[in-house]
């Protein structure tokens, strides 16, 4: 489907990882609820009680501190490749000092300036905290790395803590492993990861992308948007625009009724054309293709082809809204925009399609793009393929162009139509009136041709504006 529109607000940053890792950042900490913080506010791990009793907590070890630096800084981290990947643009670089890890980050040129900064990851107690400006995006991203080599330290798997340390955000859980804590008036975020033992990550097993996790998902317009945001063991990305949109589901492990639950937040959220079909008809999660949706479960294979950094531990669920109307010759069906004011509907052959309203009728075989040309002068488009032209049945037989077809004196010659649109009325002309005629009405199906005295003449049947000369010989 093509677009003749503006791109709202676009981006692109060539590095990989620092993208995934900011969209990541976006969408980690959007549904965080923002409090000032005075002299009653405490953070989530200090005021709130553990998910579930998971036995008592480990000691911290003394050597804990150098085996977090070491997974973080070891050759395979994503923090190495970032590091290695910014070299030419930023000089990052990291140290251990007692109990805390220290991370500088310095610019080589004035593009990359706003990720300048020096951040440390101290260890307190059973904590390993840190505080930010709510504008270094990129201490929060580094932040994430910390709890990855923090994962390792305690074998863990990061993929499910990171999912569980969304949830803790997301959905207000109670935790003493995880907490984040924005102090408005200050202008910061303080983060607090727990290091003294494994989580309890079972509050994750049942939770799914909801309205909750959608923050930054709106109602479709004709501008394209994109999105990245993920719960537990779910996460999603999109991109498109109401006439256009694409869901992108990867869950741990393997696709389940979580992620068919996500999608159908989503499209509920993101209403692209075709959401009230889908809603209506997707009952299970399987592969379907319909004239406004398709679903498929891509192989890891075939996601890496569309993003280096997919995981490896997740299964995949994707889901494409690209209303493309495929019917016969006759058929009429009507393009609905909720949401949407249209000036103006257009059809780019109108010898193929036409449209009225929001109702295309299918004319012939072809292709053609139908426009909707909305209040703000943004357009949606929509294509519709006609896989053949009406047909007609002469005497019982199929038409041929080339035959002659006898019809007796005062007798009919009875011509069937299929593919007749019901809107357009059928044109009737004779080479010699006098010889043979049409005497059916414009909209009919069954035509009749009677044969008035002996001769041969054509008679000419245009349906759907497509003509057909029939050779008819009166005895």
């Amino acid at each position: 489907m093509n677009k003749k529109i503006k791109n709202r607000d676009s981006k692109i940053v060539t590095v990989k990882h620092i993208v995934s890792a900011l969209c990541l950042s976006a969408a980690f900490i959007s549904g965080i609820t923002v409090q000032a913080k005075g002299k009653d506010s405490v953070s989530l791990a200090d005021n709130l009680a553990k998910v579930s009793e998971v036995g008592q907590y480990a000691e911290v070890k003394a050597d804990c501190m150098q085996k977090v630096f070491e997974n973080l800084t070891k050759a395979d981290s994503d923090y190495s490749k970032v590091k290695k990947d910014y070299t030419e643009y930023v000089a990052i670089s990291e140290r251990i000092e007692g109990n805390s890890i220290i991370i500088t980050a310095q610019a080589k040129t004035a593009d990359y300036e706003s990720l300048n900064g020096t951040w440390t990851y101290a260890l307190e107690g059973d904590y390993i905290v840190n505080t930010y400006k709510t504008s270094e995006m990129f201490g929060y991203t580094l932040g994430l790395y910390i709890t990855q080599a923090v994962s390792d330290y305690l074998e863990m798997d990061y993929e499910l803590v990171n999912g569980y340390m969304s949830a803790v955000i997301k959905k207000n859980l109670k935790s003493d492993y995880y907490s984040m804590t924005i102090d408005d008036a200050a202008e910061t975020i303080s983060q607090k990861i727990y290091v003294a033992g494994k989580y309890d990550l079972s509050v994750i097993d049942n939770l799914y992308i909801d309205k909750d996790s959608l923050d930054l998902l709106d109602t479709l317009t004709a501008t394209i948007t994109n999105m990245a945001t993920g719960i537990g063991k779910v996460s999603a990305t999109t991109f498109g625009s109401k006439d256009s949109f694409q869901i992108i589901i990867g869950e741990y492990g393997d696709v389940t009724e979580l992620s068919y639950k996500s999608i159908l937040e989503i499209v509920k959220k993101a209403q692209p054309i075709g959401y009230d079909e889908f809603l209506k008809n997707y009952t299970k999660l399987e592969a379907v293709s319909t004239d406004y949706y398709t679903v498929t479960f891509p192989t890891l294979a075939e996601m890496k082809q569309e993003s280096e950094t997919v995981s490896e531990k997740d299964k995949f669920v994707k889901v494409v809204f690209k209303p493309e109307l495929n019917v016969k010759a006759g058929t009429a069906k009507k393009l609905s925009l909720k949401g949407e004011t249209v000036k103006k509907w257009k059809t780019s052959k109108k010898t193929v399609a036409t449209v009225s309203k929001g109702k295309i009728t299918a004319l012939k075989k072809g292709t053609a793009t139908i426009t909707a040309v909305l209040k703000d002068g943004s357009e949606l488009t929509y294509t519709i393929k006609v896989s053949n032209s009406p047909a007609l049945t002469v005497g019982g037989k199929k038409y041929n162009k080339k035959t002659t077809y006898t019809v007796k004196k005062n007798k009919t010659l009875k011509v069937k139509i299929t593919g007749k649109a019901s809107s357009v009325k059928n044109v009737y002309t004779s080479a010699d009136p006098t010889v043979a005629k049409v005497t059916s009405k414009a909209a009919a199906s069954t035509v009749k041709i009677k044969g008035l005295k002996t001769g041969k003449t054509t008679v000419t049947i245009k349906v759907n504006g497509v003509k057909y000369k029939i050779k008819v010989k009166v005895k």
